[in-house]
């Protein structure tokens, strides 16, 4: 006599389901504002004010086209990109793999 084994593994397909769910969803429900006011990223107010003594540093002055394909390392990706293509295209054709398999 052989016995199903369906009904099994859809009660523990639904156990899995139930757990990952609640696992997923409850930290969130469960956050609280004291996470938001102890952030890592907040900063100290002596560093506020270290940061404030400090003048803002000066962009350089970069002339910019607008295109990066312009420039010359725009014209060298695209002149690798070209060659690698051509290449996979080139070996694709030139394969040099002698089995009886293929």
């Amino acid at each position: 006599m052989k016995r199903s084994s369906a009904p099994i593994r859809k009660v523990c397909a639904g156990a899995i389901a139930l757990a990952i769910g609640v696992l997923c969803v409850a930290p969130p429900s469960h956050a609280d504002d004291a996470a938001a006011r102890h952030s890592i990223a907040a900063l100290s107010p002596a560093a506020l004010a270290r940061l404030a003594q400090q003048p803002p540093p000066e962009t350089p002055a970069t002339a910019d086209n607008g295109s990066f394909f312009k420039t010359k390392r725009g014209v060298a990706v695209l002149v690798l990109l070209g060659a690698g293509f051509g290449y996979t295209l080139y070996s694709k054709s030139h394969d040099r793999v002698l089995s009886a398999v293929r």
